[in-house]
C-alpha cells in the first residue's frame, strides 16, 4: 500500500510559514572559493534555499541552471524557429533534450558546454571579485559531465583554494508535497494527479536524484534551513578546526 497525500491545504499552510519566520540577517563568516552544488529532485525546495538562505544571509552569488540551459540552448541554436509566441515552450522542450543528452550534431553538444562554462566562469569571478561564496542551483548537477566543468572553473579561478560542495537538499515527504501541490496550483493543472503523489513517489524521486560520488567534491544531504546553515558554519573558514 502506498501512503495518501494528507487533505490540509498545503497553501494554508505555507502562508501561516512565511508569516512566522523571521526575515534573513546577513552573517558573519569567510566563505572564500567555496562553491556550492545546489542539487536534489523536482520540488525539494532548492529555489527557497537560495532566495531565503543564500543571497540574504551569504551574499552568494547565485546561478540557476535551468537559466544557465534557456541561455544555452539559444546561443547553441537548438530553436527550431525565432517566432515570439512560441519561444518559451521551444526553450522548454530545447532544455529537455540538453537534459536528456539528446543533442541534433556534435557542433550543437559543444556550443552547449561552450556556453555552459562561460556562463559559469563568469559567475565565478564575480563570486572571487566578491569574496562570497558561489552557489549554483538545479538537478542537473548530479552529472559528471557539468561537475567537470564546474570544477575546471573553479581550478582556473581559485586554484589550490577552491573547494567544491555539492549538496542533495531532501526535505521530508510533506514538505515535498506541498511544494509540488503549489506548483501544480500556479500552473493550472487538474486534482488528479495529486492521487499520484504517495510517498512511495516521493522515494522513488528522491532515489533517482542521488548523484554518483565525484573525487572532485563532498557530498552532504540536508533536510531543512536549519541544517544548510549547521553545514555553512561548519564552511566558514573563519570557524574553529574543531567545529568543522
Amino acid at each position: 500500500m502506498t501512503d495518501a497525500p494528507p487533505a490540509q491545504d498545503a497553501a494554508s499552510r505555507q502562508v501561516a510559514a512565511n508569516m512566522t519566520n523571521p526575515i534573513p540577517t546577513p552573517l558573519p563568516g569567510n566563505w572564500d572559493a567555496t562553491i556550492l552544488l545546489l542539487c536534489g529532485a523536482s520540488t525539494m525546495g532548492k529555489s527557497h534555499f537560495v532566495s531565503a538562505i543564500f543571497k540574504p544571509q551569504y551574499s552568494a552569488v547565485c546561478l540557476r541552471i535551468d537559466d544557465v540551459y534557456t541561455r544555452a540552448v539559444t546561443r547553441a541554436k537548438m530553436l527550431k524557429s525565432s517566432k515570439a509566441e512560441t519561444k518559451h515552450a521551444q526553450q522548454r522542450d530545447a532544455r529537455r533534450y540538453a537534459r536528456d543528452r539528446k543533442w541534433p550534431s556534435p557542433q550543437i553538444k559543444d556550443a552547449f558546454f561552450a556556453s555552459y562554462e562561460a556562463q559559469v566562469r563568469k559567475a565565478l569571478q564575480q563570486a572571487r571579485d566578491a569574496r562570497v561564496p558561489m552557489v549554483l542551483e538545479g538537478g542537473t548537477l548530479m552529472k559528471e559531465d557539468e561537475v567537470a566543468i564546474v570544477a575546471k572553473c573553479a581550478d582556473d579561478i581559485f586554484g589550490k583554494q577552491a573547494r567544491l560542495v555539492r549538496v542533495a537538499v531532501r526535505v521530508p515527504y510533506k514538505r515535498w508535497l506541498q511544494n509540488r501541490v503549489m506548483r501544480m496550483e500556479a500552473a493550472g493543472l487538474e486534482d488528479a494527479p495529486l492521487r499520484k503523489l504517495t510517498n512511495q513517489a516521493y522515494r522513488a524521486e528522491v532515489k533517482r536524484a542521488i548523484p554518483k560520488p565525484h573525487d572532485r567534491l563532498t557530498d552532504h544531504v540536508v533536510k531543512s534551513p536549519d541544517e544548510m546553515r549547521t553545514l555553512m558554519s561548519k564552511l566558514d573558514r573563519l570557524a574553529p578546526a574543531t567545529s568543522r
